[in-house]
């Protein structure tokens, strides 16, 4: 998604949107941006396999 909201910006003319418009896009791919890498985060944490050594208990 944030790599869309990207790619639409410069590809828009620079008078077909406004520049609320562009900051609103730039925004959302930021928002994208740090959702995903916080999703990737709570997955990984939550189901990489660890090991349980059970004689160190």
């Amino acid at each position: 998604m944030s790599i869309a909201l990207v790619a639409i910006m410069p590809a828009a003319k620079h008078g077909a949107i406004s520049s609320a418009a562009r900051y609103t896009l730039a925004v959302a791919a930021i928002l994208c941006f740090v959702g995903s890498k916080w999703l990737s985060h709570f997955i990984y944490k939550n189901f990489h396999f660890q090991d349980y050594n059970h004689s160190f208990k």
